[in-house]
């Protein structure tokens, strides 16, 4: 699955209800792991910025 692709808006909604319908672990990390490189890269820029 490519989720580099997903808006993140998109992907946090996902993550809301993988946890809640208890989906599969890997699934749920995955998200994790694509939305944590996201925000790194948001701070990146940011930091780059000021």
């Amino acid at each position: 699955m490519n989720l580099e692709q997903l808006p993140i808006r998109i992907l946090k909604v996902t993550h809301k209800r993988a946890i809640e319908l208890e989906l599969d672990e890997e699934f749920i990390n995955l998200i994790e792991n694509e939305l944590s490189k996201r925000e790194f890269k948001r701070k990146v820029r940011l930091d780059s910025i000021n």
